[in-house]
């Protein structure tokens, strides 16, 4: 009997509880103010990690940042070089004449490389940037002292830009280690337009600081020291549009510069000017200065007298100099030439090295 009732009273509680359960239901179903409850979402799979992305050379960051691609070495530059790059170097002093004879086979990494080669010259190789439009290579400081680049060879230019056009290049100091006679620029611009070039310290050449050839449109030199070269601190040559020197100082070379068939505008202005820069462009009409202007000395007058007259050779004036292998070497590039005083023809005898 106590068991039967034990046994009823959980049947009862049972039903009740489900009566319950089925009423709850029921009265959330017809307010609305509940939305039923919805079975827990299956577990998604986590996302599979980015694959690493593979080093930059230089400074990855800032590369991810936007800035400038910073770089510490002549290699880590070379590789950077495309057009658009925003090219930072570290401080310190690079000779990249030295990388370059490291690299060994130049065909094979020429062929890797689509804006850069290395050509060789008379003496050793140069670099020769090809088609990389917008490109800015600077020093990390705006004091050129900071960051120099040099090379050794003379006869190959330190840069050259072919078919560049808006191309910076901007507080460094350029030059080669040897300034003897030669046919290297420091810097060699080949048909390029919108080039500037800022707070440059240029030194040291063979020939001239800056070479321009067909380049057009507007090329802008400021803030920068050309020295000691050996012809001169600019060669332009069939150039047009506009050329600016700003705030330049040009000094210390064996000539003034020269101007060949070109029909550009140049202009020099607030520039300081060496004696023999003086002496090249303070008479010349074809260029623009302004009184900001700082010229050295006037020490050769042009002589105007005669100019319509042919020159008269006059033999019996003539004297004998020295002729040796050390005159040879200094005076003439690629060979002499002897007249036969019976025939007077004249043969040219060019320069064997001696390894033939």
């Amino acid at each position: 009997m106590k068991r039967k009732s034990l046994r009823a009273i959980c049947a009862f509680i049972l039903i009740a509880a489900l009566a319950a359960a089925s009423f709850a239901g029921c009265s959330s179903g017809s307010s609305g103010s509940a939305a039923p409850a919805q079975p827990a979402a299956a577990a998604q799979p986590a996302a599979p990690a980015a694959p690493a992305q593979p080093a930059q050379q230089g400074d990855p960051e800032s590369q991810q940042s936007g800035g400038p691609r910073k770089v510490g070495s002549v290699g880590e530059l070379l590789e950077a070089i495309a057009p658009g790059a925003d090219i930072e170097i570290a401080p310190g002093r690079y000779n990249v004449s030295g990388y370059l004879e490291s690299i060994g086979d130049h065909a094979a990494w020429n062929a890797k490389h689509q804006y850069v080669s290395i050509e060789e010259e008379f003496d050793g190789p140069e670099i020769v940037i090809k088609h990389a439009g917008g490109l800015s290579i600077s020093g990390s400081t705006t004091d050129p002292a900071d960051t120099e680049i040099i090379t050794d060879p003379r006869y190959a230019a330190l840069f050259t830009f072919d078919g560049c056009d808006g191309v910076t290049v901007s507080y460094l100091t350029l030059g080669h280690t040897d300034r003897g006679d030669c046919s290297g620029n420091v810097i060699d611009l080949v048909g390029c337009s919108g080039t500037i070039l800022r707070g440059l310290d240029i030194y040291g050449c063979g020939v001239y600081g800056v070479g321009m050839q067909f380049c057009g449109g507007e090329t802008y030199i400021g803030s920068c020291t050309i020295r000691d070269c050996e012809y001169g601190p600019f060669e332009i040559y069939a150039c047009s549009g506009v050329i600016d020197f700003r705030n330049c100082t040009l000094t210390g070379s064996d000539g003034g510069g020269s101007i060949w068939d070109s029909d550009a505008e140049i202009s020099f202005l607030g520039c300081t000017f060496g004696g023999n820069e003086t002496n090249r462009w303070y008479f010349d009409e074809d260029i623009r200065t302004d009184d900001a202007c700082v010229w050295s000395e006037v020490t050769e007058y042009p002589d105007y007298s005669g100019m319509d007259e042919p020159p008269v050779l006059d033999y019996d004036s003539l004297s004998v100099i020295p002729f040796d292998m050390q005159t040879l070497s200094y005076t003439v590039w690629s060979g002499h030439s002897v007249v036969d005083p019976q025939s007077g023809d004249t043969e040219y005898l060019p320069i064997v090295e001696p390894d033939g």
